[in-house]
């Protein structure tokens, strides 16, 4: 997995062909490891785009972006070695488990 953050395209035009939308509605930022989520934050903060909790997760090896949540159970149940430290959350992964 990889840290990756969401961000929404509505400060952006929106371009239609044929009718449809063709930009999603948000746009994925990830990097490799051993990025974290401050690394990919920070230049959006520089530009006053906020990412809020629910649009920071990872980016899972098929490409798909999942929350903190369902990271840590897709990472359990892959045998994902994690490192262990005290204020490693119960419920939430976090690149810090990771590497």
């Amino acid at each position: 997995m990889a840290a990756a953050i969401q961000i929404p395209t509505g400060k952006w035009p929106t371009a239609k062909h044929e009718g449809r939308q063709v930009y999603p509605d948000l746009l994925t930022v990830t990097a490799p490891p051993p990025a974290r989520h401050h690394t990919l934050m920070h230049p959006m903060s520089d530009h006053g785009i906020r990412v809020p909790p629910e649009r920071q997760g990872f980016l899972t090896s098929s490409g798909r972006f999942v929350g903190r949540e369902e990271a840590l159970n897709i990472a359990k149940l892959a045998g994902q070695p994690m490192i262990d430290h005290s204020s490693r959350h119960d419920t939430l992964l976090f690149s810090e488990d990771l590497w």
